[in-house]
């Protein structure tokens, strides 16, 4: 089945490990250790389960799991296109903190972002780059803000991607507009459309 194909091939690294004897124990001891998530993966039947999990162990890998691991770099999520594109849509936009380098490969591009704010305020990228004193371009202000608020992108790639002289710039633009964003009921409301229409984009 597709569930035995992709249940984690560490499980069968476990094998000669503590735990593995904690899924074929009984005992009380082992009460502490959540074996149904991964049984269900094997069958989906509560009585009997423990025999096609030792047959599942002792299987080989399929050749796309082993290719895998023959990798030097691992992928943060392994499946098929559509379970890893799940993946970008249930949880990136509820992720605690964008620092952490894995949760890159969950983020919706810089083309993306930019393209669904020139759509929603009916710009083109051209009009993004425009920079007068004294003038709020609030479309590129806002799609810098994103791209730091979203990806968390360093203020350099987003100085490179506007034209903008100072990366010191770029940081006074989304502490503005994060500012804004607190404070300006409206304006709330645009960006949660404009991360709405990017959630929905990686759809």
């Amino acid at each position: 089945s597709k569930n035995k194909n992709h249940c984690t091939h560490m499980q069968k690294l476990n094998r000669n490990l503590l735990s593995y004897n904690g899924y074929l124990s009984y005992s009380r001891k082992w009460k502490w250790l959540y074996k149904d998530y991964i049984f269900s993966m094997i069958t989906p039947k509560k009585k009997g389960r423990l025999k096609p999990f030792i047959d599942f162990m002792h299987d080989d890998d399929s050749q796309e799991v082993t290719n895998l691991f023959l990798k030097k770099n691992l992928p943060s999520i392994f499946g098929p296109e559509s379970f890893i594109t799940g993946i970008r849509e249930k949880y990136y936009f509820s992720k605690t903190d964008y620092e952490v380098p894995e949760s890159k490969n969950l983020a919706p591009s810089s083309e993306s972002i930019i393209s669904a704010i020139c759509g929603y305020y009916n710009v083109s990228f051209n009009e993004l780059l425009v920079t007068r004193r004294g003038v709020f371009n609030k479309p590129r202000n806002v799609a810098i803000y994103l791209l730091r608020n979203i990806r968390g992108d360093n203020l350099n790639d987003i100085r490179n991607i506007f034209q903008i002289n100072a990366y010191s710039t770029v940081s006074s633009i989304i502490q503005t507009v994060s500012k804004l964003t607190k404070s300006d009921k409206r304006h709330r409301q645009q960006i949660a459309e404009i991360k709405n229409i990017i959630s929905k984009g990686q759809m």
